[in-house]
């Protein structure tokens, strides 16, 4: 028999077989794998609930706004015009947007808000928040009949309706004691439904010609949207904006990078619950320890036989190493399997559902294969770590006073 096979057997059979010869597992080790199984099921749920709210948001943002904006206060016609026809030769792109985006403030019947007003020139563009209109239509009007898209929040709180009439002022615009702030009326054509609560309570839509009005801005921008194929391009488009000679100076942002704070946040709220959730299995490791120990002292004449027969001190080592490796195997194989199958169950089926008054109708989850590899490594790395000493105390044993001692 090789070493390695040896080495193999032994272990399963301290393992498998307590003093008596009876086939368990010693109480403590039992629970130990149960405490294994708790922090690796516990991580991979958890982990995958956070990874599922995180698509859920990006999904929303990337529905609501552009991929890329690149932005300059103010940007003449011409610089709008020629990105517009830069982006036309990109495969990335899809279409592009002038916009005007500034604050205002909205007064309804009940209420004045303060709204970011994005005024757009869309040339007969479908728009992609025309598609979560709740109610009326997504239509800003002209520059004679100016008309704009709420959002349902801000529409709550202004007390107004679909078909009622609006005022948009623009403050930011006095220049001076005796300077009244531009005022523009428009009736209020359509209300959308982003379920992002930044988005619904606090923008509103409407054509450029308004816009323009309202900021006294003539024929000029504050931006260019720029919609891609896929919102993962971003941050290769947005180097390529950039790295144009005459698109250089622009303000270009990601979506990722105007929302950094909140992924910053659900990042680290991520790996502080790895974290906290290894705690899980690091008890469940202390517990493997003791059970080490008390295996090292009930084969105290084992080991010392072993070693009369020639075993040498790095086999006894990896013979108890290997207990360490059969828990955290086991633990974590049973761990990770429950949380999958749980997991895949929501994901399929929507079982766990959320209260009404959340905008996610059931709880989102995503299971990442790299979470999964991280998981399974520390938890087994950890267990393999807990039976060093064990192993060491176990490799130390002079085979005479193993064989003479009185348990």
């Amino acid at each position: 028999m090789s070493s390695s096979a040896f080495i193999k057997t032994v272990a399963w059979r301290y393992f498998r077989y307590n003093r008596s010869g009876e086939r368990l597992i010693s109480v403590i080790s039992t629970i130990s794998i149960i405490g294994v199984a708790i922090g690796c099921f516990a991580m991979v749920v958890t982990l995958s609930v956070l990874n599922g709210f995180r698509a859920k948001v990006t999904a929303l943002t990337v529905q609501f706004e552009a991929a890329v904006k690149a932005e300059e206060f103010p940007m003449s016609r011409e610089t709008a015009e020629y990105l517009q026809h830069w982006a036309r030769a990109q495969p990335d792109i899809r279409f592009t947007v002038p916009l005007i985006e500034r604050k205002a403030l909205v007064a309804g019947d009940d209420a004045t808000e303060i709204t970011y007003i994005k005024a757009l020139q869309l040339d007969s563009l479908h728009y992609p928040v025309a598609s979560q209109v709740i109610g009326g239509t997504f239509d800003l009007g002209d520059a004679a009949h100016p008309r704009v898209v709420l959002g349902y929040g801000l529409l709550d709180k202004l007390g107004a309706q679909v078909g009622d009439t609006v005022a948009i002022i623009s403050p930011l615009e006095v220049t001076g004691p005796f300077y009244t702030p531009p005022v523009i009326k428009a009736e209020v054509s359509g209300v959308f439904r982003a379920d992002i609560f930044q988005y619904d309570q606090l923008y509103a839509f409407t054509n450029i010609a308004a816009g323009q009005e309202l900021f006294r801005l003539t024929d000029e921008f504050t931006g260019v949207e720029v919609y891609t194929t896929d919102f993962q391009q971003a941050d290769h488009v947005a180097n390529t904006i950039r790295g144009t000679p005459r698109l250089r100076a622009l303000h270009t942002t990601t979506w990722f990078q105007r929302h950094q704070t909140l992924y910053g946040a659900m990042r680290l709220e991520k790996w502080g619950s790895f974290i906290v959730l290894t705690l899980i299995i690091l008890v469940a490791t202390f517990n493997l320890i003791s059970s080490l120990v008390m295996l090292v002292l009930e084969k105290i004449r084992d080991i010392g036989i072993l070693k009369t027969l020639g075993a040498t001190d790095q086999s006894v080592r990896r013979i108890f190493i290997r207990q360490g490796l059969y828990v955290g195997a086991i633990g974590t194989t049973i761990g990770v399997a429950l949380g999958v199958i749980l997991v895949l169950t929501q994901q399929f089926t929507g079982l766990i559902t959320l209260p009404s008054v959340y905008f996610i109708r059931v709880v989102p989850v995503r299971l990442l294969p790299l979470d999964i590899v991280a998981i399974t490594v520390v938890s087994v790395a950890l267990s393999i770590l807990s039976a060093l000493y064990p192993a060491k105390q176990a490799a130390g044993l002079q085979p005479i006073e193993a064989i003479s001692y009185d348990h």
